[in-house]
C-alpha cells in the first residue's frame, strides 16, 4: 500500500470500515476510550500489549499480527498494512486457500459484539420483535434463562437493527451499557456522563454533546441487583423509570429468567410485565444456523454430520449456546481443508478420537468444556493454580435458592496480603488469553475481571468441588472483609471496630487454613490488631476505675443491701446499685460516672418493669368491612420476641438524658421546664421522632416498630382496641370527650388511667393519653417493603408510622390497627412514645 496514511488515520479508517464506534473498540481491546482516541490522532503510540490486542479486533490475518505491532510501534511503515477500508471495489482481499486459517467467526463464551452482527444469526424473528415493541414503547426486558444468549441478542442483533431501522425517524443513536455490579448507581453515573440524581438531565445533556438524536441504555444482567440492598436497588430503579420517562431515552434490561419472584415485587414490575419478551435457547434450526452461517461467511464449510453430532447434545442442555460457540473456537483450530469436522470433535472429547458410549453421548459439549478449563489450569505453576482457585472462587455470587451466579470484581479486589504481584498478573492474563476471564477497564483506570459465562460455572467439575470446599468459608471472609472495608473507609479510627464476639470471630478465622488459601486484605489483621487493642485498653481502664472505688463501694453496698433484706428483689438490686454509682460519682468523678447514674436513675425511674411480649405468627392490619384502608389486608408477620415499657417515656426521665447531655442540647430553661416537679409524671411530648429515638438508645433500647406496638396491643385473641373489643370510654381512658369541653391541662400522669391497660399482660396507655411514635415508615401493607422499612432508611420526606389514641383524639381513633402517617421532623403536644428491648432492626428486615 501507498504511504498515504499515517497509522493514526489507518486506524480510525480500518475501524469506521469494520462499523466499530471508538467507544465499542475501546471496550473490546479493555482500554479507555481517551486512549483511542489519542493514537486515531497521531498523539499516542500504543503499548505492545495493546497492538496486540487491536491486531484481533480489526479482522487481520493472522500472518499480518506481527506486522501491524511492529507498524503501530513505529519500527515499520504504514506501507506495509493492508488497505484499510475492506469496502472499497478491488481492496478486498480474498482469503488465501491452503494452509492459511481464516479469522475465527465464533465469540467462544463471551457475547458477540455490535462488530460481528455479520456473523450473527438464528434470531432473526426475535430482533424484528424487539424493533417493533421499541417502536411503541421505550423500554424493554429481555427475560430468558442463563446462557439462551440475551447478550449477543441485544448486542449484535438489536443495536445493529436499531442504528438500519427507519421506524424512529432521523437521527443516529448513541448506544451506552453497563452492568448493576456492586454499585449501580456510580454505574449510571459513568454510562451517562453525569450525576445519576437527574439521569433525564444527564441524558439529555449528553445527546447534546454527542450531536445524536435518540439514547439507547442497556442494562445487562439487571438481576445482580436482587444482591444488593434494598435502598441501593429501589435509588437505581428508580432511575431507570426516570430515564424511560425521558424524551428520547430507551432503556433495554436484560435479566436471568430464574430471578422472576425477585421482578415481580421490584420497582419495575409495573413496566416489565407489559413490555417483556422471553428470549428461549435456540431451537434446533437456529442452532443450525448459529454453527453453519458463521463459517459459511468466511468461506469455511461444517460438515452435516458434525452439525447434527452437537445439534443433538445440546438438545436438553440449560445453557449450552456458550459452551456450543466455545466448542467451535477449539475446532476452528483443527481446521481441515476449510472444514470443521466431526473427528475432531470426537478427538476433542475422547483423547485418541475413540467414541463415547453411554451418558457421553448427552454430555460431550460440557466434556469439552471441562478439559479446556483443565487444560488451561494446568498449564499454571502450583502456586498460579492456587491463585487460580481464589480468583474464580471470589468471582462467583453464591445463590440463596438459585443456581450461583457469577459477579464482576475489581481486579484489586481479588489480590491478598502476600501476594506476588507478577505472579497474579501472570496468572490474571493467562486465564484471559484462555478465554475463562473477561478483563474490562481503562488503561490507567480500574480493571475488572468476570467469569467468562456462568455456564462455566455449573459446567467445569473443577470449579464445582473449589465452591463445595470452600463456600462457607469464602462467605466468612467476605463478611470479615466488608467489615474491615468498611472500618477503613471511617478513617481506621474507633468508628467501625470490632466487639468481643466478632473479634473473636475474626481472631479464629485468620488462625484457619482457609484464611492462608482463600487469601484476605491486608486491613482485615490492622482492623483485628486495633480492635483488640481498644478492647484491652478499655478493660485496663475499667479495672483501674473499679480498684479505685471498689473498697469504698463494698462497704456502702453491703449495708444497703442489708438495709432492704426486707423488700423485694427488685428494690434492693436497685438501690445497691445506687449507692455504688453515687460512690463512683464522689470517687471517680462526675465526668467518669454522672452519665453512668443519670441513665440508670432514668431507667428506674421508669416501670419497675418491662412487660415481656412472646414471639409468634402475629396478624396485623385488618380486613374486615370498614377497616382504615391504609391497615388493609390483614397478614401474619412473624416477631421475635421483645420486652415493651409499661407506659410511655415521662417527663423526669426524658429530664435526665438532657442532663447527660446524650438527648440533645437545648437551653437550660428547657431542662428545667422538664424537670419541675409538678410535671415530671407525665408523658414527654413534643419531641421528633428523632429525639425519642436518641432517648431510647440512650438506655440500651430503640422505638417499637408497628409491627411489635400492634402485636402488643392486640395481643393473640386480635382485639379491636388494646383495653378490649369494647369503646374505651372517656374518664376512663384519657381519649376527647366529644360532649365536654377541652381540658386545661390534658394528660394524664403516664399509667394512670385505670382502665387504659391491655388484659392479661397489663401495658397501659395505649388507648389514651398521647399517641406513639413507632420506628416503621409509612408503607401500604400489599407494598413487600412494609414489615422491613425502617426510619431513618427511605427518603427524607418519607411519612413514619404513629399509632395509638390520645387525648386529643375520639376513641374510635385508639383502634388497634389504625395507622397515622407523620413527618419524622414533626412534634406535637399530643404525642409521645415508649421503648422496646429487642432484638436489633437489622434482623427485623
Amino acid at each position: 500500500m501507498d504511504e498515504v496514511f499515517s497509522f493514526g488515520e489507518w486506524l480510525r479508517l480500518r475501524r469506521k470500515a469494520l462499523d466499530l464506534s471508538q467507544e465499542a473498540l475501546a471496550q473490546q481491546v479493555a482500554y479507555s476510550v481517551a486512549t483511542i482516541r489519542k493514537i486515531e490522532s497521531d498523539g499516542q503510540r500504543p503499548s505492545r500489549d495493546l497492538a496486540k490486542k487491536l491486531a484481533e479486533q480489526l479482522r487481520l490475518l493472522p500472518d499480518e499480527h506481527d506486522t501491524f505491532v511492529e507498524v503501530a510501534r513505529g519500527m515499520l511503515r504504514v506501507g506495509r498494512l493492508p488497505p484499510p477500508n475492506l469496502d472499497t471495489p478491488g481492496l478486498r482481499r480474498p482469503t488465501p486457500a491452503g494452509a492459511v486459517r481464516p479469522p475465527c467467526p465464533y465469540p467462544g463464551m463471551v457475547p458477540f459484539g455490535e462488530y460481528a452482527s455479520d456473523l450473527f444469526f438464528g434470531r432473526d424473528a426475535e430482533i424484528h420483535d424487539m424493533l417493533a415493541r421499541l417502536h411503541l414503547h421505550p423500554f424493554l426486558a429481555l427475560i430468558g434463562p442463563s446462557g439462551s444468549g440475551k447478550s449477543s441478542l441485544v448486542s449484535a442483533g438489536l443495536i445493529p437493527a436499531l442504528r438500519r431501522s427507519t421506524l424512529f425517524g432521523e437521527g443516529g443513536w448513541l448506544v451506552r451499557a453497563l452492568r448493576p455490579g456492586a454499585a449501580p448507581l456510580g454505574a449510571l453515573e459513568q454510562a451517562l456522563d453525569g450525576h445519576p440524581d437527574d439521569p433525564a438531565g444527564a441524558a439529555t445533556a449528553l445527546l447534546q454533546r454527542t450531536g445524536q438524536a435518540r439514547l439507547l441504555l442497556v442494562v445487562d444482567q439487571f438481576e445482580e441487583i436482587f444482591t444488593l440492598g434494598q435502598a441501593t436497588a429501589a435509588a437505581f430503579q428508580g432511575r431507570l423509570l426516570e430515564l424511560i420517562a425521558a424524551r428520547a431515552c430507551y432503556v433495554v434490561l436484560t435479566v436471568r429468567a430464574d430471578f422472576y419472584p425477585d421482578l415481580m415485587i421490584s420497582p419495575l414490575w409495573g413496566s416489565i410485565q407489559h413490555h417483556r419478551c422471553e428470549v428461549l435457547p435456540l431451537d434446533a434450526g437456529g442452532l443450525r444456523q448459529a454453527i453453519i452461517q458463521p463459517a459459511q461467511a468466511v468461506g469455511v464449510a461444517v460438515e452435516p454430520a458434525l452439525v447434527e453430532r452437537l445439534v443433538a447434545d445440546a438438545a436438553g442442555e440449560p445453557g449450552i449456546l456458550p459452551i456450543v460457540q466455545e466448542t467451535l473456537r477449539l475446532l476452528w483450530d483443527r481446521l481441515d481443508q476449510r472444514s470443521l469436522t466431526l473427528g475432531a470433535y470426537a478427538a476433542i472429547i475422547l483423547p485418541g478420537g475413540a467414541r463415547a458410549g453411554g451418558p457421553g453421548e448427552r454430555v460431550g459439549l460440557h466434556v469439552v468444556m471441562a478439559r479446556r478449563a483443565d487444560s488451561a489450569l494446568a498449564a499454571l505453576s502450583a502456586g498460579q493454580q492456587a491463585l487460580a482457585r481464589r480468583i474464580f472462587v471470589r468471582l462467583v455470587q453464591f445463590g440463596a435458592g438459585r443456581a450461583d451466579t457469577r459477579r464482576q470484581l475489581p481486579v484489586a479486589a481479588l489480590r491478598s496480603a502476600g501476594d506476588d504481584p507478577p505472579q497474579f498478573e501472570q496468572t490474571l492474563l493467562h486465564l484471559a488469553e484462555q478465554r475463562l476471564l473477561t478483563l474490562s477497564g481503562a488503561q490507567g483506570g480500574e480493571r475488572k475481571a468476570d467469569i467468562a459465562h456462568e455456564t462455566l460455572i455449573g459446567s467445569w467439575p473443577t470449579l464445582q468441588d473449589w465452591l463445595a470446599e470452600r463456600r462457607e468459608a469464602e462467605q466468612d471472609r467476605r463478611r470479615l472483609e466488608a467489615k474491615a472495608l468498611e472500618w477503613v473507609r471511617l478513617g481506621r479510627g474507633p468508628g467501625g471496630l470490632l466487639d468481643e464476639l466478632a473479634l473473636a470471630e475474626a481472631e479464629q478465622w485468620l488462625g484457619r487454613p482457609d484464611a492462608a488459601e482463600l487469601g484476605y486484605d491486608a486491613a482485615l489483621p490492622e482492623l483485628v490488631a486495633a480492635s483488640r487493642a481498644a478492647i484491652e485498653a478499655r478493660d485496663r481502664a475499667a479495672a483501674a476505675a473499679q480498684q479505685q472505688a471498689l473498697a469504698q463501694a463494698q462497704a456502702i453496698a453491703a449495708s444497703e443491701r442489708a438495709r432492704a433484706a426486707a423488700q423485694g428483689r427488685a428494690v434492693r438490686n436497685q438501690r445497691a446499685q445506687v449507692a455504688l454509682l453515687s460512690l463512683l460519682v464522689l470517687v471517680s468523678g462526675a465526668a467518669l460516672a454522672r452519665p453512668l447514674w443519670l441513665r440508670q436513675q432514668a431507667i428506674w425511674l421508669g416501670p419497675t418493669a418491662s412487660i415481656a411480649v412472646p414471639g409468634g405468627m402475629a396478624t396485623i392490619g385488618s380486613s374486615a368491612p370498614g377497616a382504615p384502608s391504609a391497615s388493609r389486608p390483614a397478614h401474619q408477620v412473624g416477631l421475635a420476641a421483645f420486652a415493651i415499657d409499661l407506659h410511655e417515656v415521662t417527663n423526669q426521665q426524658y429530664c435526665l438524658c438532657r442532663s447527660a447531655g446524650a438527648c440533645g442540647n437545648d437551653p437550660a430553661y428547657e431542662r428545667q421546664s422538664l424537670c419541675d416537679p409538678a410535671i415530671a409524671a407525665l408523658p414527654v411530648t413534643n419531641l421528633t421522632l428523632q429525639q425519642a429515638n436518641e432517648y431510647c438508645s440512650w438506655i440500651g433500647r430503640r422505638l417499637p416498630s408497628e409491627a411489635e406496638w400492634e402485636w402488643a396491643a392486640r395481643g393473640p385473641q386480635q382485639r379491636r382496641y388494646p383495653t378490649g373489643d369494647t369503646l374505651p370510654v372517656p374518664g376512663q381512658v384519657n381519649v376527647r370527650d366529644p360532649a365536654a369541653a377541652r381540658p386545661a391541662a390534658p394528660l394524664w400522669p403516664a399509667g394512670a388511667a385505670p382502665a387504659d391497660r391491655t388484659p392479661g399482660d397489663g401495658v397501659r396507655d395505649m388507648a389514651g393519653n398521647v399517641q406513639e411514635w413507632t420506628i416503621s415508615l409509612f408503607i401500604a401493607y400489599d407494598d413487600p417493603r412494609a414489615q422491613a422499612a425502617f426510619w431513618p432508611a427511605g427518603p427524607a420526606a418519607a411519612p413514619v408510622v404513629v399509632r395509638g389514641g390520645s387525648w386529643y383524639t375520639d376513641a374510635e381513633a385508639a383502634e388497634a390497627v389504625r395507622r397515622y402517617p407523620l413527618l419524622a421532623n414533626q412534634a406535637y403536644s399530643y404525642l409521645g412514645f415508649r421503648c422496646v428491648a429487642g432484638p436489633p432492626l437489622d434482623e427485623l428486615r
